[in-house]
């Protein structure tokens, strides 16, 4: 029951989201909503009368109805062999041509249908075990962690440059004011009315794939792919990560490119969604895991990416035509199998966690909260800044 609480209360969560935006959802998209539910038979009602209905069915609906309805949903595997099973209606499954196999190359991709039906039974016959409930954390660093941590680094904003003393730049035609920590982290903050009840958060490190040399191609984005992927930070699992960003309605992404590595949260800025963020952040930076199994995927990730450029005309082009403009530097290509096999974990580790210093990062986001204790408290962000070496 508690699985089925938890994500009725972010879907209301969400829905409440979307009707304080009523007045700032775009024309286009409403008349989308308009002509789908149109064509579907729906109701139409715009998001504030949509989530009062929300509201007055949600309280009615229990979890018997909710297996009850899956079990509906998915009757077509899960009675699959039996007596009373419903009548095949498609089942479209999607496979490639040709796969890669290791010393043969690509080789042409062959299956049967009596392979399918074996696995289908093989699977039904696997015994099911009931996943453990998981604690979902309330908050990720506790008030008395964070205030031994400022207590630690005694945080505070300093002067923008050595030639001024301003600790605070705003331009007025813009909106954006500028400030800058104690530990080095530069903050561009800007108050919009475009969104609301929502708050976007980036944070900017400087370097991307541009530092890579010649024995570690490939190791920022595998790294940040790899950092991704794993999704744990201090004592938190994935699971719990990922639950606590749901109750939290935050979206998290991580990405690199040539010259920086982004980091976006987008946040509701209500049930403290803005310190939550903070916190998810903080713990990132500071508590970051860094898993084996997730390396193993990011690598097969990139070698699917790298095989499955000769079947593009377009992406094939362009890779041969990089190549060819910037003297094979794989830094602006996908990375080569050759290059994946040399990578290691701590090589990729390396090769993200050192660009991830104080001087060298930037937050941008559209609020400036009262939540900054979580940047300034990062106290291994204080290390100078790393050189950045451009082969």
């Amino acid at each position: 029951m508690g699985e089925m609480t938890r994500y009725m209360d972010a879907l209301i969560k969400d829905s409440e989201q979307l009707a304080m935006m009523i007045d700032s959802v775009p024309s286009v998209d409403n008349l989308d909503f308009i002509m789908e539910s149109d064509a579907l038979g729906h109701t139409v009602m715009d998001q504030l009368q949509g989530h009062e209905s929300l509201l007055a069915v949600a309280e009615t609906v229990t979890l018997e109805e909710v297996n009850t309805v899956g079990a509906e949903v998915l009757e077509f595997i899960s009675d699959f062999g039996k007596l009373n099973a419903p009548l095949p209606a498609a089942i479209v499954a999607c496979v490639p041509q040709k796969v890669h196999v290791d010393g043969a190359g690509e080789t042409e991709f062959e299956i049967y249908p009596e392979e399918i039906t074996e696995a289908i039974k093989a699977g039904l016959e696997e015994p099911i075990y009931r996943e453990p409930e998981l604690e979902v954390p309330k908050e990720l660093i506790t008030q008395s962690e964070l205030d031994d941590l400022k207590s630690q680094c005694n945080p505070s904003f300093v002067p923008l440059t050595k030639e001024e003393n301003a600790v605070k730049v705003f331009d007025s035609e813009t909106g954006i004011a500028q400030r800058r920590l104690s530990n080095g982290i530069s903050i561009n903050y800007k108050i919009t009315q475009n969104e609301a009840r929502v708050g976007v958060m980036r944070l900017i490190v400087g370097g991307g794939r541009a530092t890579e040399d010649s024995e570690s191609k490939g190791s920022v984005i595998v790294g940040v792919r790899t950092l991704s992927e794993g999704g744990c930070v201090g004592n938190f699992s994935r699971e719990q990560v990922e639950l606590f960003c749901v109750n939290n309605l935050i979206n998290c992404s991580l990405e690199s490119n040539e010259e920086f590595i982004f980091m976006e949260f987008r946040f509701a800025l209500r049930d403290n969604g803005m310190r939550a963020a903070f916190q998810l952040l903080h713990m990132v930076l500071e508590h970051n895991v860094w898993l084996e199994d997730a390396f193993n995927r990011a690598t097969q990730l990139y070698l699917s990416y790298y095989r499955s450029i000769p079947k593009s005309l377009e992406r094939s082009t362009a890779h041969k035509l990089m190549l060819a403009m910037l003297n094979h530097d794989e830094r602006f290509v996908e990375p080569s199998p050759h290059s994946l096999q040399k990578l290691t974990l701590q090589s990729v580790k390396n090769a993200v966690m050192n660009q991830f210093v104080g001087g060298n990062m930037e937050v941008c986001e559209l609020l400036f909260p009262s939540c900054t204790s979580f940047l300034f408290s990062s106290s291994a962000l204080i290390a100078p800044i790393l050189a950045l070496t451009y082969v």
